[in-house]
């Protein structure tokens, strides 16, 4: 009977990335996208909830990006590069929200510079934003851009 010695295995080395069941990137999409829908349905049941200024145009955008941050977050297994592309696109949005919100807002003592009345019907309530509100958008800006750059390390990893 013939014995052989040091024979190596043939089981395949994998990483401890490749058993997880998820990528931080796909969570933390996931989990802020149900966040912003739960907060949207929670404004409108309560327009100052938390301190923040919930209109139902607000509730509505901010449910609206929950769930495109939901499906880029639950797709993002199939498309790393449209997952990519939505949180770098929610995080500009936000961060433009953030910058037009400060210099648009209350912090603007002379508002001859753009149209008032437009602005309020384009966006009602848009003006009238807390200091939370823009906090929370620019909260939100951050946690899509580490989104957008944990998806772009993944797939350059890939």
């Amino acid at each position: 009977m013939a014995t052989v010695l040091n024979q190596k295995s043939q089981v395949p080395q994998t990483n401890q990335t490749d058993l997880d069941l998820y990528d931080s990137a796909e969570m933390i999409t996931v989990v802020t996208g149900f966040v912003m829908i739960i907060l949207s349905f929670w404004g409108l049941i309560d327009p100052a909830f938390m301190g923040l200024e919930l209109s139902p145009m607000h509730c509505s955008v901010l449910g609206g990006a929950g769930v495109l941050s939901v499906w880029a977050g639950l797709s993002s297994e199939e498309n790393r590069e449209r997952a990519f592309k939505v949180s770098l696109a929610l995080g500009l949005f936000f961060l433009a929200n953030v910058i037009a919100g400060v210099m648009l807002g209350e912090a603007v003592k002379d508002r001859s510079v753009f149209n008032e009345g437009m602005v309020r019907k384009v966006a009602p309530g848009f003006l009238d934003l807390r200091s939370w509100d823009h906090f929370l958008h620019a909260a939100l800006a951050v946690v899509f851009f580490l989104d957008a750059y944990l998806c772009r390390k993944r797939m350059r990893k890939l």
